[in-house]
């Protein structure tokens, strides 16, 4: 069972000054843009905002128009999300274990998540596991790569240190310079490549997607189609990892649900290959006798 942390005063300042409804309405607003690229939400369909914090980005997606529910394991915040926004369902709940049946979901998102869970990879199975098929999932989280990062204040390339330095950092702040990690007691343990997730996502019947792999012509915003310009953007949707990798402080990621004949297929393939190895097998014996 996941121990639940708590929520100090000076923490839930923190989230709230930084929950504005603006800023949730305008994250909201990219992550629509970007998951249109893949599957456009329609009207009413349901979203579950994992690490829902204090409910600002929840009630943003309910602003437009979906079905939104906020999952958070902080009970201190999900009474202030209760408070705030009443008629939003916010469930009080670890990342890694999710009190919500199979394929629940149209949509979920994770933002900022990853880096803070105990269990990254069981987290990342419980969101596939309550997303519908067809369904899609995005997350932000930390990048391995990017020397500029959000997750302790003023140290240019922390994601580089070894983990065991970063945890003495950490340990260090938590106990006399909390405001380098915004009051925090679940800093972010975990430093991400888009490989490493995509890996992972596949491996659990998702199939992933890099936004600017999405981005056709016609999505491209005025303003990059000077020419200089628009080279540059068409270059980054041909290779978006690449492009994306020193300078982006965080990993974007989109992962569409396999359908269950897909699934099934693979599974037919599989047996059908295993019985032809076996064949094959048998023959070669044969012939050796």
């Amino acid at each position: 069972m996941t121990a639940t942390p708590k929520a100090g005063t000076k923490r839930l300042e923190e989230v709230e000054s930084r929950e504005s409804a603006a800023k949730a309405r305008a994250v909201i607003e990219t992550v629509i843009r970007r998951v249109s690229l893949l599957r456009p939400p329609r009207p009413g369909e349901t979203f579950l905002d994992i690490g829902s914090a204090a409910g600002a980005n929840t009630a943003a997606l309910a602003e437009s128009g979906y079905s939104a529910t906020g999952a958070e394991i902080v009970a201190e915040f999900v009474s202030l999300a209760r408070q705030t926004h009443p008629g939003i369902p916010f469930v009080t709940a670890p990342a890694e274990e999710l009190p919500f049946a199979d394929e629940s979901f149209d949509f979920v998102v994770l933002l900022s998540l990853l880096e803070h869970v105990h269990d990254w990879r069981k987290t990342i199975a419980e969101a596939v596991r309550v997303l519908k098929r067809n369904g899609v999932l995005f997350a932000t989280t930390t990048n391995r790569f990017c020397p500029k990062q959000y997750e302790i204040r003023y140290l240019y390339g922390f994601g580089y240190l070894p983990s065991r330095v970063q945890k003495t950092i950490y340990s260090l702040s938590m106990r006399y310079w909390p405001r380098l990690v915004h009051h925090t007691d679940l800093p972010a343990y975990h430093w991400f490549s888009f490989g490493q997730l995509a890996r992972e996502l596949q491996a659990l019947g998702a199939t992933p997607h890099h936004w600017l792999s999405l981005l056709g012509e016609e999505n491209i915003p005025t303003r990059f189609r000077r020419p200089v310009l628009y080279q540059l953007t068409r270059f980054a949707t041909k290779h978006p990892v690449w492009t994306t990798a020193l300078i982006a402080p965080t990993t974007t990621i989109l992962a569409q649900k396999q359908p269950l004949e897909t699934g099934r297929r693979k599974i037919q393939l599989t047996e059908s290959s295993g019985a032809q190895e076996r064949v094959g097998l048998n023959d070669r014996k044969r012939l050796r006798s």
